[in-house]
């Protein structure tokens, strides 16, 4: 899940608020304990840091910050936001299936495109 609400933040308008230790995995607690200090001079190299910094590219590659998301598909598990010409963002909020299939008809792909995760 933590990647899909990345993936909305970065795909829907303006800029992209990420709080700190996200990107490092770092997970909350009770107060005051709610976010620990912030070990500098580590390296994130974790799943999370990875989905952050392959966002953080396709924004900078895809100028993705000045374009507007527009909602292509959605249905109670999936939704599906063309930000760009060449990027589709889909996230799911059923952690349960490990694939799922929906028919997206209004895209700009065409027969044979390769998509990528």
């Amino acid at each position: 899940m933590t990647t899909n609400a990345l993936t909305f933040i970065y795909m829907t308008r303006g800029i992209p608020m990420v709080y700190y230790g996200t990107e490092a995995g770092m997970r909350g607690a009770k107060d005051p304990e709610n976010r620990g200090s912030y070990i500098m001079g580590n390296i994130p190299s974790g799943f999370t840091s990875r989905v952050v910094r392959e966002l953080n590219r396709v924004r900078k590659d895809h100028k993705t910050y000045s374009q507007d998301a527009e909602i292509i598909y959605s249905d109670k598990e999936v939704l599906v936001i063309h930000k760009s010409p060449d990027v589709l963002a889909v996230m799911t909020n059923d952690i349960e299936s490990v694939t799922q299939a929906r028919v997206i008809k209004d895209h700009p792909f065409l027969p044979g495109d390769e998509l990528c995760n």
